[in-house]
């Protein structure tokens, strides 16, 4: 199991696209990071909403003077179902009614304080204190407080979890339901967080593999270059010396002392804050808080943060790292200098608007460039933005081949100067006012059936933020007004002012040896290329004409042939009278949402040794969607305003196209739909981006064990020799041509069996309507069945998986172990289970032994996976990264744990606390659209009815611990496990039986020693 205890670096360092409450509040993606370079630029997200916005300056500033509705000055709103106040002593607190789940809260605890508080001597320790908040306090002994919510219905990392950044602290409890008794415990657990932690000596020496193993875990290229660039980025200051993992002498050396001191001084009421949202009036909540935190002792004021002592850039510099795993070219230029500070005003909201419509206008002027083919570029972006509450980041940056940086680089700067001196067109900020409206107007409307873990995330952010906790209500009724008073000159203006990159860094992450053999540049070589590119002068940018319409008339609508309603759910199931598959179910569990998944049966599993992974470059032409009349820049703009999604790309047992959003632009998604299912066009950019991004993914995975790891599980569970289920390779991927995958895309969308699923809130009318129109509209073909290509699914009977030590080529201390086996189809529902239950008892086993007393890993589950393509190739299997010299142990003891559940099954206790958690689950997920959607878009190719789906939890409350053990140990016991273990080539540590250097062969089944009593601890 997973466990996100400590944000990624390079979700930490990313910046946002000025206000970050903003962006929370639309919803929008997160923005570019200009220190996390290992990938490609994202591309901006499509228009989701319908706006007027003028046009033409004349117009908006005739609207500017009419509008007088607003002042800069005046304080911005609060969301009116928030509630807030003070204890006596400083504790802070943040609730609201909100029935979304029904029946449930859900509690947070904000501690103001993160890694940048640390001394130098502390390095780790904000991260270090997040993982003894669960080893032990005044009333949650050592080794109580996962067991002890586990057995109210929790599962760690899901519904109990916590995360330590820079300048916060969080702590994270989901609760089953809304009773005043498991809130009062869930208080209890924080009261003690805050001010009652143990810090036993004990319990912090046991802590430090744990961590050590997490640190290791995120351990790759891109971490390496990214700190590398981190903590030059900052002169003088002591951002880049604070990452929230630390460092290994404080994790091995830190003495109680050192955390004492780090905890009396932050972990105070007056610095934490108490968020409560669920189905509960606010005055209880407030109640069983005030019960809680009362008695702890005030200790002061808010302390307060240590200065990060950031200063902004006064000369250029240069900063080049490189890594010989780095598989592309990452290159940023920008500024940096202390905070702006919070956004508190009508003003400040405008200004924030203005830096957000312009940096979107700059994006999707990039995304149109490189559509056409018209950069070197794989991605490129401009952002801006406070970063938590210590910098300020503003520049472009870029992704391409590395023997293109410098074309790259250049091509960027360009941009960026010619946005700067002549500003945008009316028609660019147009669109991008647009594009943000529909994302705020798309955030109203469904704001309220949001889950309430969108509400703590929005609240937490806020505080986060010293920000006000508005609703999307309120920004968007603000943003219509606000954006009224913005001008293209307004937008021009502010993005020229905050990309004023005259004082800059200019960073370069490099290969270590770049393919052409070119020399890798010195900083001062990036420095004068830089100076050099600003110093040129820039043409304005030239409107282009773009298409007026998706379609020039509507399709022939098909009709239904044959329907079904289930009486229990309303789910209508019909056929259409081209052999398209559909299924509906209307919900307004989620108000102004709704889903469709259409899936064409094919895929890989028609695939030869001589075109493998041709699906996959198929399927590519739905990641920029294009036809042979209308270019991807044409559909951007068409779909501009438009409040849905439509994309796809490749699955196991196909492709697979979605459209999402707004039940009221659902149409015009389904016409685009129609649009790459009749006539989809892979463009020769689209085809050349794909293409060199999946070379540089599988070098990333070559140079690194642990995603080797995940590459080898199918294919060493699948029959060797199959080219279907080998991995891909470079001569693959060299092999395949523009004009092959166009083909086999035209003949996927023309005969591939179809099955869709339409879930939310939209009618079934609606639903069959637009079904008729659109799908039934398609080439006849075949109807779906569990059939369907049946000899291609057709394999021999499986043996037993085969086992793999795979040396990597790679500098990376990291290594990898999974054992797995055989297990039962996806319709063998009873089996099928019960290997679901096991799986999530042996996780729980395997937290305690292999990570709590053994220390061999950060952390790890156990999964089974049913099979639904290729009947008797379910695999069950557990595994995890850990150091290098530790993999065979942990093959050793994954098989041991194994063999003990086998022999003696689960206690008594372990299943009442399974069942407790799936029921918790299976009650929050069967309320979702997206469940359901994911049950009815495969049901007819799996042979699983609505009744299998709605039988679920009934049927895991009545298994046994005798039934649990019977059918784990009849599939363990059918054949040898396979052993899969990746190592650092060197660093390989072989099972006696096999020879040296005998990669790629077989690895005798692992001694399993004697099972010892599991130890209960954390697992965050």
């Amino acid at each position: 199991m997973t466990t996100p205890c400590l944000k990624s670096i390079e979700a930490t360092l990313s910046y946002s696209n000025a206000a970050g409450r903003v962006r929370a509040l639309a919803g929008v993606a997160a923005s570019l990071m200009l220190v996390g370079m290992a990938g490609a630029a994202p591309a901006p997200a499509a228009a989701l909403a319908s706006v007027a916005v003028p046009a033409a300056a004349a117009a908006e500033s005739a609207q500017v003077a009419a509008n007088s509705a607003w002042s800069p000055a005046t304080a911005l709103p609060i969301d009116s179902r928030v509630v807030m106040g003070e204890l006596p002593n400083g504790m802070k607190y943040v609730v609201m009614n909100h029935a979304n789940p029904p029946g449930r809260v859900a509690v947070w605890m904000h501690i103001s304080s993160g890694s940048l508080n640390e001394t130098d001597p502390q390095r780790g320790l904000a991260h270090y204190l997040e993982h003894l908040a669960f080893n032990g306090s005044e009333n949650f002994p050592p080794g109580t407080v996962i067991d002890f919510f586990q057995s109210l219905g929790l599962r760690f990392g899901q519904h109990q979890n916590a995360f330590t950044s820079f300048d916060q602290t969080v702590y994270q409890l989901a609760l089953p339901d809304n009773s005043v008794e498991k809130l009062d415990k869930a208080l209890l657990f924080f009261a003690d967080v805050n001010g009652r932690l143990l810090l036993d000596p004990k319990e912090i020496d046991e802590e430090r593999q744990v961590i050590m193993e997490e640190k290791a875990s995120r351990k790759s290229a891109g971490q390496r270059l990214n700190e590398a660039v981190l903590k030059r980025m900052a002169p003088g200051s002591i951002v880049g010396e604070r990452l929230p993992i630390g460092v290994d002498e404080t994790i091995l050396g830190a003495q109680r002392e050192l955390f004492a001191a780090y905890y009396n001084m932050y972990y105070t009421p007056a610095n934490s804050t108490v968020i409560a949202v669920g189905d509960m009036e606010p005055a209880v909540m407030i109640e069983r808080i005030t019960a809680a935190f009362a008695a702890l002792p005030s200790r002061g004021a808010a302390p307060a943060d240590q200065d990060a002592k950031v200063t902004a850039y006064t000369e250029p510099f240069g900063v080049v790292v490189t890594d010989a795993e780095m598989t592309r070219a990452s290159l940023s230029v920008q500024h940096l200098g202390p905070a702006r500070g919070p956004s508190l005003t009508e003003g400040e909201l405008r200004r924030d608007l203005m830096e957000l419509i312009g940096s979107g206008a700059f994006n999707r002027r990039m995304q149109d460039k490189v559509a056409r083919g018209e950069m070197a570029v794989l991605g490129a972006g401009a952002s801006a933005g406070d970063q938590f509450g210590a910098i300020r980041v503003a520049g472009v940056r870029s992704a391409s081949e590395p023997s293109k940086w410098r074309e790259a680089l250049t091509q960027t700067v360009t941009e960026l100067q010619r946005a700067r001196v002549h500003g945008f067109l009316d028609k660019e900020v147009e669109t991008a006012k647009t594009e943000l409206l529909a994302s705020f107007e798309q955030g109203a409307k469904s704001e309220a059936t949001l889950p309430a873990q969108a509400y703590l995330n929005r609240i937490n952010s806020a505080i986060a933020d010293r920000e006000p906790i508005m609703s999307s209500t309120q920004l968007y009724e603000l943003a219509k007004m606000l954006i009224t008073t913005i001008t293209t000159s307004d937008v021009s203006e502010t993005f020229k002012t905050e990309m004023d990159l005259s004082k800059f860094m200019v960073a370069a992450q490099l290969p270590a040896m770049l393919p052409d053999g070119s020399a890798i540049p010195t900083e001062a070589e990036l420095v004068a290329l830089v100076k050099e590119t600003f110093a040129k002068p820039v043409e304005a940018m030239q409107a282009r004409a773009t298409a007026t319409a998706l379609m020039e008339k509507a399709p022939q609508a098909g009709k239904v042939a044959e329907s079904l309603v289930h009486e229990a759910t309303g789910v209508m199931s019909a056929w259409l009278s081209n052999g398209v598959r559909f299924h509906h179910r209307a919900m307004d569990y989620r108000r102004n949402q709704a889903q469709v998944s259409i899936t064409l049966y094919g895929g890989d599993m028609t695939e030869t040794a001589a075109n493998r992974g041709i699906t996959g470059a198929a399927g590519s032409a739905w990641a920029t969607a294009a036809t042979s009349k209308l270019s991807s820049t044409d559909i951007l703009d068409l779909m501009a305003g438009v409040k849905v999604e439509v994309g796809g790309g490749q699955i196991d047992s196909g492709l697979v196209l979605a459209i999402s959003g707004d039940p009221a632009d659902m149409e015009t998604g389904f016409k685009l739909a129609n649009l790459l299912l009749t006539d989809p066009f892979i463009e020769p950019p689209s085809f050349e981006k794909w293409k060199i991004s999946n070379l540089q993914a599988l070098a990333a995975r070559d140079r690194n064990p642990a995603s080797m790891l995940g590459s080898l599980i199918r294919e060493t569970s699948m029959p060797e020799g199959d080219a279907r289920f080998a991995r891909l390779t470079e001569a693959n991927i060299m092999a395949i041509s523009r004009d092959a995958a166009q083909a086999r895309l035209l003949e996927l969308v023309r005969t591939s069996p179809i099955e869709v699923s339409i879930v939310g809130d939209i009618s079934r009318e609606k639903a069959q309507e637009l079904a008729e129109k659109y799908l039934g509209s398609l080439p006849a073909r075949e109807r779906v069945s569990k059939d369907t290509m049946r000899v291609a699914r057709t394999l021999p009977k499986p043996m037993e998986a085969r086992s793999v030590l795979l040396p990597v080529a790679t500098g990376t201390p990291i290594a990898a172990s999974r054992v797995q086996f055989y297990g039962p189809d996806a319709n063998n529902l009873p089996d099928s289970r019960s290997m679901q239950m096991s799986a999530q008892i042996i996780t729980s086993r395997m937290i305690h032994r292999l990570r709590e007393e053994l220390q061999l890993v950060y952390s790890i589950s156990a999964g089974s996976s049913p099979a639904t393509v290729y009947s008797g190739y379910g695999v069950f299997g557990a595994g995890s990264t850990t150091q290098p010299g530790k993999t065979d142990q942990l093959a050793a003891e994954i098989t041991s744990v194994f063999d003990e559940y086998a022999k003696n099954g689960p206690t008594e206790e372990e299943v009442e606390v399974a069942k407790k958690q799936f029921a918790n689950t299976m009650e929050e997920s069967m309320r979702e659209p997206a469940f359901w959607s994911g049950r009815l878009s495969g049901m007819t190719f799996a042979n699983v009815t609505i009744d299998d789906v709605l039988s679920a939890p009934a049927a895991m409350q009545s298994m046994s611990a005798s039934s649990l053990k019977e059918t784990f140990a009849r599939y363990w016991g059918e054949g040898k496990p396979g052993v899969i273990i990746t190592t650092p080539a060197g660093m390989e540590l072989l099972p006696e039986a096999m020879a040296p250097g005998a990669a790629n062969e077989e690895v005798p089944k692992p001694e399993a020693p004697k099972a010892e009593a599991p130890k209960t601890g954390p697992t965050n």
